[in-house]
């Protein structure tokens, strides 16, 4: 990034100048527009692995996304974005800060379960604009901000009242600034209205894709333009309330609002608390957050007591925990098929305590897990069934960052591990189908053998000629051993999304459509990358 010029003296002076962010008016955006940047992704479009495309993306060969970036480490170079704009690690990732200087970025995690992004830049390239970190714990009590600093949860609802000064609980009907960032660059404030906070059920795509669950977000009343931005107190020393940023749903997706402490549970086990409330932060390649293998939908109390059976003391005490105006509790609407909680839980129950305490929220859930994963040690759930108490004991789990870090085209076929949306959406239950595992496409190159030989998508590659082909490593070690080599047939066998198989034989190609693999290169924080390309078939590729 150019941020000088040497003036035809040779004295360099405006060169050592600082550079600032753009004047306003308004101190709200002069608060914090350092805080914000503008996030722009590109993947081709044969490797866009993880999400679905829209219309006019799968009309482009290069697909570009752009979203806004939230500072939370401006020492470490950190920013957060959304799962929609860079919905993938293998992508082109760059951020621009005070619409004068753009630098690269790499995606160092990506949030398995929720739509949040770790991106690192160099701070070097943006050092003559005085970019500042987003202090989340600002939006907290002072007994939220010691909470939030040990690991407690930030929000222990039963323990506040409505007229505490701490309380930072979006309220409906309240009237806060949103600061808005535009695909131009540019900041806009306007004044708006909190329209409600809820537990939302976001819809499945097909093919599989990541989708939200388990957050809370917020909506506004009013109409949001902009790629997203900060919902804040008015004013040059008002308090954040709510990130807003985009949220992917299928070929669509929509804008709303995570609050500021639900926001803090997601960001406190990566150690991105802005303000060192954190403590020492682990690198984000070790990083492990807490993961629920259920999907909870919120139940009023009066529906739990008058169609499940609720006690008039667990009603008391649930309703004790509520501290936003919203008596509600969580009942399990789905269970992923081969997670901790299959065969622990079951659809319809209503969760009336985790360890030993009353919870109403899903990030309370994840705090309370989080706390035992360390032990290994099962958690006792308390649970109303068929208006029947039942205790169950659930096995925590944590997960590490998301995403396709590695690919393979073989003949054709885009093949990666099963992403995780498959085994989350249903469908066969087989070691290859297992996150992680097997050989997993949903694109085939046009004119590709695979292509005109009939293969369809999406499935999975289970065999090619007598030779499984249980991961990427296991089918490169089939063709370095030769036993493909000469053959002018290739019988592969496939499994579709629903376990029926089906058998084709294609002629392979391999001048025009040679084996390559795609993996991305590890970094000393990214913890990223795969095993070279190899082979005589095969050869290699990198992105960042």
């Amino acid at each position: 990034a150019v941020v000088g010029e040497r003036g035809e003296d040779g004295e360099g002076g405006e060169e050592n100048e600082p550079l600032g962010y753009p004047p306003s008016r308004d101190p709200t955006i002069g608060r914090v527009q350092p805080m914000l940047c503008t996030v722009t992704s590109r993947v081709a479009h044969e490797f866009a692995t993880d999400f679905i495309q829209s219309e006019d993306e799968r009309n482009s060969t290069l697909i570009r996304r752009f979203g806004v970036g939230l500072v939370v480490d401006a020492d470490r170079g950190l920013v957060i974005t959304d799962r929609y704009t860079v919905p993938q690690p293998l992508a082109q990732v760059e951020l621009t800060f005070a619409q004068i200087v753009t630098t690269d970025a790499t995606c160092l995690f990506v949030h398995p379960q929720h739509n949040l992004v770790v991106l690192r830049y160099d701070v070097a390239a943006v050092r003559p604009l005085p970019v500042q970190s987003v202090d989340l714990q600002v939006g907290l009590g002072h007994k939220d901000k010691a909470n939030a600093s040990e690991g407690e949860d930030p929000r222990p609802g039963c323990e506040r009242d409505a007229g505490s000064a701490g309380v930072d609980e979006l309220s409906i009907g309240e009237v806060l600034s949103f600061v808005s960032l535009h695909g131009d660059h540019r900041l806009s404030a306007k004044q708006v209205t909190v329209g409600s906070v809820y537990l939302k059920a976001w819809a499945f795509a097909e093919p599989p894709a990541y989708r939200e669950r388990n957050l809370e977000i917020c909506n506004l009343n009013d109409t949001l333009q902009g790629l997203g931005g900060l919902l804040v107190e008015p004013g040059s020393a008002g308090r954040t309330r709510a990130w807003f940023a985009q949220f992917p749903a299928g070929k669509k997706h929509y804008v709303a609002g995570i609050p500021i402490p639900v926001l803090v549970v997601l960001l406190r086990p990566l150690g991105l608390l802005g303000g060192g409330g954190g403590g020492p932060s682990p690198p984000l390649s070790l990083a492990r957050v807490p993961a629920l293998d259920c999907e909870f939908e919120e139940l009023s109390l009066a529906k739990a007591r008058r169609y499940h059976g609720m006690s008039l003391e667990s009603t008391r005490e649930l309703a004790a925990s509520c501290c936003d105006g919203r008596r509600q509790v969580m009942m399990v609407s789905r269970i992923t098929a081969g997670g901790a909680f299959d065969g622990r839980l079951s659809e319809g129950d209503v969760v009336l305590r985790v360890a030993g305490q009353p919870v109403t929220r899903p990030q309370e859930v994840e705090r309370l897990m989080e706390k035992h994963s360390s032990s290994g040690e099962a958690v006792e759930w308390k649970v109303l069934r068929s208006r029947l108490q039942v205790d169950a004991s659930v096995q925590p789990s944590v997960r590490a960052s998301d995403g396709t870090v590695r690919i393979l085209v073989f003949n054709g076929i885009v093949l990666r591990p099963t992403p995780r949306a498959v085994a989350e959406r249903g469908g066969p239950v087989r070691p290859h189908t297992r996150p992680g595992e097997g050989l997993y496409f949903w694109h085939i190159f046009p004119g590709s053998p695979a292509d005109t030989f009939g293969l369809s998508a999406p499935g999975w590659l289970v065999q090619v000629d007598e030779e499984p082909t249980p991961s990427i490593d296991g089918l490169l070690e089939v063709l370095r051993s030769g036993k493909l080599s000469g053959r002018e047939w290739l019988r592969c066998r496939t499994m579709d999304s629903e376990g029926r198989p089906t058998v084709r034989a294609l002629q392979p190609d391999a001048t025009f459509w040679p084996t390559v693999e795609l993996a991305r290169r590890g970094g000393a924080e990214a913890g990223g990358g795969g095993a070279e390309g190899g082979g005589t078939e095969a050869a290699a590729g990198a992105v960042k």
